[in-house]
């Protein structure tokens, strides 16, 4: 089949002619004349160069759009003359899915780009993709381009942000605050997200650009942020101290510690089922950085649901899967190329935030009695009673919340928790909730929640007690 092609939506106007997949020719101008004065006398020069007898002519292939309106009225107009003189059909071409076939074949994603002016830009979003050639053997396939988001005009500032969210290359799953369902996430946003807790609870959005200008140097956009409190100093610091357990020498994100830097990192690690998708990010006082490893696609499964292949045919390799964790240990490499010659300079810390040791069985503060301890931080006005099991002689593991050991009878403590901890296990299998506190009066008021408590008839237990 023999093509020819004109193209005319920009201010480049271009012609040629296609053979089976082979330029036969190729005649293209930019230069200050409109469309209607090239574009005619372009193709006569080929038909001479090529001896090109337009009869032979299979269908004539023209821009749709977007573009200019005008350059597309004259070229539009040019290949219906063509048409109706030679009585060969149109073919319509959209003009953004044109410009992606010229990066035919590529594994990556394709985001053409026009002037569409009034600070905007024409632009979609395309990928190629093998599929099973219908009708041949499962191991044939055919490489398809899809459009993940169709053409649109958008505002220059705004492409990133929008376009980026239609793509799964590097998306994070987060919990909906309001349905508790995973949504996607970029990693621009998520860097921007844990960026809060390195800078004392002030976020600034996160931007792909500071300034765009013109051929002559003229500021189009500039991108101007304002850093805006989300959560309070107090919160920042203590879920800092928290992320940074995470890099510690026994957390999940230990190969990301820069310690030999005398760097800190508060970090977080993530990943999806059967380790197909696996992320760190990474906070340090001066940058944020996140790292994903995975596919672009979900991957294919064989009818017992176990995990084969990618959607290009890849296997997943069982030392990523199951195994190794790369995201940490990419981080670092980056990360430490990144810091080089840092001061080693500490977060920032509220003075409101203060450190204890904690009981670990209970979360209480430690008491002289709690021999299983580690730091923890909080609030000055959110710090925790001291652990009441340890130090009460308690040998339940139920913690006397907000009771002092006078209120509670510390001689008769064990007995209290003994009836106390069966009313929380009755009222929890009738799917109800039963306070520590409310239970332990229950019990020194000799209240019967039901007739059988875990531990045997409830006057029994109280026998001989005061």
């Amino acid at each position: 089949m023999k093509i020819l092609a004109l193209d005319s939506s920009g201010l480049v106007a271009s012609a040629a002619v296609v053979e089976d997949d082979v330029l036969i020719a190729e005649y293209t101008t930019d230069y200050k004349k409109t469309h209607s004065q090239t574009l005619l006398p372009m193709l006569d020069e080929i038909r001479q160069m090529i001896d090109l007898d337009l009869h032979t002519i299979d269908a004539i292939a023209i821009s749709a759009g977007p573009g200019s309106f005008t350059g597309l009225r004259i070229g539009a107009a040019t290949a219906k003359g063509l048409g109706l003189a030679l009585n060969l059909p149109l073919v319509e071409v959209p003009t953004l899915e044109g410009l992606a076939f010229n990066l035919w074949g590529t594994d990556k994603l394709v985001c053409p780009i026009m002037d569409a002016r009034r600070n905007q830009v024409y632009t979609g979003i395309y990928e190629f993709c093998k599929e099973e050639i219908p009708e041949k053997e499962s191991s044939e396939h055919q490489l398809v381009m899809h459009s993940i988001k169709e053409q649109c005009a958008i505002a220059v500032d705004e492409l990133v942000e929008r376009n980026k969210v239609v793509c799964r290359k590097g998306v994070y799953a987060v919990p909906d605050p309001k349905t508790g369902n995973a949504v996607e996430c970029t990693l621009v946003k998520l860097a921007g997200a844990y960026q809060m807790f390195g800078n004392g609870g002030v976020r600034t959005e996160p931007y792909s650009y500071t300034r765009v200008e013109d051929t002559y140097g003229n500021v189009i956009l500039e991108k101007n942020t304002v850093p805006v409190r989300v959560i309070s100093a107090e919160t920042a610091t203590v879920m800092n101290r928290l992320l940074q357990e995470v890099t510690g020498w026994e957390g999940t994100g230990a190969a990301a510690n820069l310690g030999a830097m005398n760097i800190p990192v508060a970090g977080k690690t993530g990943t999806t089922d059967d380790s197909v998708d696996q992320w760190f990010v990474g906070v340090t006082p001066y940058y944020v950085g996140v790292c994903w490893l995975g596919y672009d696609s979900r991957y294919k499964t064989d009818e017992a649901g176990n995990i084969q292949y990618n959607k290009y045919g890849v296997a997943i390799p069982n030392s990523i899967r199951y195994s190794s964790y790369p995201p940490p240990k990419i981080w670092r490499a980056i990360m430490s190329q990144v810091h080089e010659g840092a001061s080693g300079q500490s977060f920032e810390t509220s003075n409101n935030v203060t450190s204890y040791q904690y009981c670990k069985l209970t979360g209480m503060l430690a008491g002289p009695g709690c021999s299983d301890t580690a730091t923890g931080w909080y609030k000055n006005s959110n710090i925790p009673q001291v652990c009441s099991y340890h130090n009460y002689g308690s040998s339940y593991g139920v913690p006397l919340v907000g009771m002092t050991a006078a209120e509670c009878g510390v001689e008769y403590a064990d007995w209290y928790l003994n009836v106390a901890w069966s009313l929380i296990q009755q009222y929890k299998a009738q799917g109800q909730r039963l306070s520590v506190k409310d239970a332990i009066e229950m019990a020194k008021n000799g209240t019967v929640a039901y007739n059988e408590p875990a531990y045997g008839p409830f006057e029994s237990i109280f026998a001989g007690m005061p």
